[in-house]
């Protein structure tokens, strides 16, 4: 029987903002069923962001591909959620301290961002946690 990985993905910072590294990282849990892999990625990303209060969201997209859309709909949600102005295309701003996760969970979704991957084994790999564990002089983790 397949088993699903949840890896937490490292960060590498350039002189405009984090890179996702191309590596699976720190595994962070092994389940049977890809539904129990999916609940477990869901609960750590929340817990990740919401570990980033007072950092600036701009640097998680400031290299994406989306990024002028995924910065409107950032003003947009700071406007209607937290009754603040974010100019578009602002170098810098704040995520808000003590976000609910539902409030977590949006702004992952319009930054197009996870923490975490799922990654499925077959029977017969055999998954060794010391094989992920990423080298923190490279590699930032959130």
């Amino acid at each position: 029987m397949a088993q699903y990985v949840v890896h937490k993905l490292g960060f590498w910072y350039t002189d405009d903002g984090y890179e996702v590294g191309k590596a699976k990282g720190n595994l962070m849990a092994i389940t049977k069923t890809p539904e129990e892999a999916q609940a477990i990625k869901k609960s750590e990303d929340i817990k990740s962001l919401k570990g980033l209060y007072a950092d600036n969201p701009v640097t998680f997209y400031l290299e994406h591909d989306n990024y002028q859309e995924i910065d409107k709909k950032m003003v947009a949600y700071y406007a209607a959620e937290f009754n603040l102005t974010i100019n578009t295309g602002s170098p810098y701003y704040e995520f808000p301290k003590n976000l609910s996760d539902e409030q977590a969970l949006q702004f992952l979704s319009i930054m197009e961002l996870t923490f975490h991957n799922i990654v499925e084994y077959s029977d017969d790999e055999v998954i060794n946690a010391a094989d992920y564990e990423l080298n923190t002089d490279d590699y930032f983790g959130f």
